[in-house]
């Protein structure tokens, strides 16, 4: 497999998604903290759940981002990125 290193434009996409990644946890934590707080501790699982989700996308973001390489296919294990994830970018 073909692999290269990541140019000045797929970082930049990775760095867009992690700040709309953040953004989107942001007003998640939001929601759970006043949902908390207005019914006392008994928040919805399906808002806990969302910000668990968002959080979770965040990390997986962090991992895509730190990955060196671009190739034809992903393969976590040696840091590749697969090429189809930045053809919008």
């Amino acid at each position: 497999m073909k692999t290269r290193e990541k140019n000045k434009a797929e970082k930049l996409d990775d760095s867009n998604r992690l700040l709309q990644a953040e953004k989107a946890f942001q007003s998640s934590a939001i929601e759970f903290t006043n949902e908390f707080i207005d019914s006392e501790g008994n928040v919805l699982y399906a808002t806990w759940q969302s910000a668990v989700d968002k959080k979770w996308e965040i990390e997986r973001i962090k991992e895509i981002a730190a990955m060196a390489k671009v190739g034809d296919e992903w393969d976590y294990s040696n840091g590749i990125t697969g090429a189809y994830r930045y053809r919008n970018a």
